[in-house]
């Protein structure tokens, strides 16, 4: 007994300390050695199972699964990397004994009937979970979809740095990095710094993909009728693309279906707009500007450029603000209003604000179509003896008027003409609108004069009853006649005499500012 006491000191705060005269403070039992260790009682699966009421933090070491086990709500726990089940639950209770058989009839005695027999072992308790530890150095061994690090109950899950939390996963599934909130209808939503909810100032590109070579930095797939990626700001840009090597992109949007379209852009905070169900390469929508498009190089830019039809994109040397390039159509356009009473066209350029114009395929607000108007003059242009460019203009009238030309041979004096039914088709006369009769002869005669004009055609009878025999080409004016438009209007060409002009459209300059991002930095 002596030598099981001399190495146990007992301080005065009734602690107790084995290989050391000074036991530490913080510990009930403070075991010092540079040889040896503390071994705690070993027990098999059954002997463990077999501890009534274990207290929680009780601990031994399992020889049949050669790891140290403690007890924790109702459960013994393995300290090990574990590649089996759990230690197996105890062994059920044995059942009840059956009942005494019965006493035989008088007479004679009967012998005493037989006990019941023995009723059976109960069952042997579930096996208890399988538990592992991940450790820090790493863990072999696991099985994917049976190891796992989360939690097994409705709780979110929850990650640390510096006792700060960087990502929560809630227990449906949705994760979010920096912000203890997940967006709604997000799976995965990441918070840079400043956007409300962000709970660090972490840094302004929430979301980056770096690449090198014919990678994807970021990728967005979309096997429905909705969108793979979409870009949102309030006052800055939705989506910027920026490229610095030749012969590359800033941006581009590709659709492989051949009625989707490649890329949409929507500005002003508004509602998306429609698409062609044709497909399209490029969809905007803004409320006042959908695509914008601008050069910084001055003199030989050009600001937009489509080709369409599959062929070569064409530009002017000296640059513009709009190229369109096509197999049989390069630049289109549509007005697709409906509305009376109101200028639709659709095309309009304008020179310096308006000092020179020109509609191209409008209806006027009183209803009369435009193939072309606008100041100045309408020329075709030839060449000279030298082969030098030259114009040559088109007479202008203050109606509307066709014209045609003819020629004739008087007969006796007399001849009559019948006027091109093509042309009387598309030409009005009658008391309001004459028809306008020029005559060249072309042989000696006493004159000639025109009568019995109607809309197909006209008399010539030589002057003093003569009866001449000659040739003669004449000329013929008449006013347009009016028209009835597919959507059922009439566009009164025939009542006009200078009419009032369109005049301009109103237009405003828009100084493009250059994109700088919000935190300037190397991005490689």
């Amino acid at each position: 007994m002596i030598g099981l006491f001399s190495n146990i000191s007992i301080a005065q705060n009734n602690n107790v300390g084995i290989g050391t005269t000074t036991p530490n403070a913080s510990a009930m039992l403070d075991v010092v050695s540079n040889s040896k260790g503390v071994l705690v009682p070993r027990l098999t699966n059954a002997q463990m199972n077999s501890i009534a009421s274990p207290s929680n933090g009780l601990l031994v070491y399992n020889t049949d699964s050669a790891c140290f086990f403690f007890y924790k709500s109702s459960a013994w726990s393995s300290l090990c990397v574990a590649t089996g089940s759990g230690a197996t639950g105890p062994t059920g209770p044995t059942g009840l004994t059956g009942s005494a058989g019965t006493n035989g009839t008088n007479g004679t005695n009967g012998t005493n009937g037989t006990n019941g027999a023995t009723g059976s072992t109960g069952i042997t308790g579930p096996t208890g979970p399988s538990q592992t530890a991940w450790w820090i150095l790493g863990n072999a061994g696991t099985t994917a979809g049976t190891n796992f690090i989360g939690t097994t109950d409705p709780v979110n899950l929850i990650t640390k740095t510096n006792s700060v939390e960087r990502i929560r996963t809630t227990s449906a599934g949705i994760t979010s990095v920096n912000n203890t909130t997940p967006q709604a209808g997000d799976v995965f939503s990441v918070y840079g710094s400043g956007y409300a909810g962000a709970i660090n100032l972490l840094g302004n590109y929430a979301i980056n993909g770096y690449v090198n070579g014919a990678g994807v930095g970021i990728y967005g797939e979309n096997a429905g009728s909705g969108a793979a990626i979409v870009g949102v700001s309030t006052t800055g840009n939705g989506v910027f693309g920026q490229a610095s090597g030749t012969n590359v992109t800033g941006g581009s949007g590709v659709n492989t279906n051949a009625l989707g379209t490649g890329l949409i852009g929507i500005g002003n905070n508004i509602t998306p707009g429609t698409v062609l169900n044709g497909g399209t390469g490029i969809a905007a929508n803004g409320t006042e500007i959908g695509l914008a498009a601008f050069t910084t190089n001055v003199g030989t830019a050009t600001g937009v450029a489509g080709a369409g039809n599959n062929v070569i994109i064409n530009t002017l040397t000296t640059g513009s603000g709009v190229a369109g390039s096509g197999f049989t159509t390069g630049v289109y356009g549509y007005a697709s209003s409906t509305t009376g009473g109101i200028l639709r066209s659709g095309g309009y350029f304008a020179v310096n604000g308006g000092v020179a114009f020109a509609y191209i395929g409008a209806i006027t607000a009183a209803g009369v179509t435009r193939k072309v108007e606008g100041p100045g003059t309408v020329n075709t242009v030839i060449n000279d003896l030298e082969g030098k460019k030259i114009v040559m203009s088109a007479p202008e009238a203050p109606e509307n008027l066709f014209e045609d030309y003819g020629k004739g041979t008087l007969q006796n004096g007399f001849a009559h003409v019948t006027i091109d039914p093509i042309f009387s088709k598309n030409t009005v006369v009658d008391a309001k609108h004459d028809l306008r009769v020029f005559i060249q002869l072309e042989g000696d005669c006493k004159g000639v004069y025109v009568l019995n004009k109607t809309q197909t055609g006209f008399d010539i009878k030589e002057l003093n009853d003569g009866k001449s025999n000659v040739n003669f080409t004449y000329h013929v004016v008449a006013n347009r006649a009016d028209e009835t438009l597919p959507d059922g209007t009439i566009s009164k060409y025939s009542s006009e005499r200078f009419a009032p002009a369109i005049g301009p459209l109103k237009s405003k300059d828009r100084e493009s500012i250059p994109y700088k991002p919000s935190t300037p930095k190397s991005r490689e």
